[in-house]
């Protein structure tokens, strides 16, 4: 995880007001931190010299492991729900019977159901339809809300 090297970070608030946090400010956690609403404007990394071979093995393995779960070549946003502590919202999403399930142009992924993948003729609407339709199939058939991983404008 790129927080594992981060070891400090310059930002910007929306006033203009630079500031810095050190790792330990920062209080990463999957698809979090304190960085908030600024932006990094640069940042210190701590890191370490590794083999190039394993490195681009280690690349191959992930890149073929995504090619193989995950619907590359639709279009889609990557995964719509952060997965909630010590589960997987795509294994949730499947559980609830909505893998394959769609709204208009709009269809959850059949090949990784965190994934919702728009047709031709999909909308906008169509697609938050569906978000919503799985959110209520999954707070329904497990007792869980599904937070989005996605910012919708």
């Amino acid at each position: 995880q790129f927080g594992d090297v981060v070891d400090e970070v310059e930002l910007i608030d929306e006033r203009g007001e630079i500031s810095r946090l050190r790792k330990d400010e920062l209080r990463f956690g999957y698809r979090r931190s304190a960085v908030g609403s600024r932006t990094v404007i640069s940042a210190t990394l701590g890191l370490q010299q590794v083999d190039p071979a394993e490195t681009m093995d280690r690349f191959h393995v992930i890149g073929a492991e995504k090619k193989r779960s995950q619907p590359l070549g639709a279009k889609s946003a990557g995964c719509v729900f952060k997965n909630p502590a010590g589960a997987s919202a795509g294994a949730m999403i499947d559980r609830s019977g909505m893998k394959g399930a769609s709204r208009g142009g709009a269809r959850v992924s059949d090949r990784h159901a965190n994934f919702i993948v728009a047709g031709a003729d999909a909308t906008s609407a169509d697609v938050l339809a569906l978000v919503d339709d799985v959110r209520e199939a999954v707070r329904r058939e497990q007792n869980v809300d599904l937070e989005l991983e996605i910012d919708i404008w």
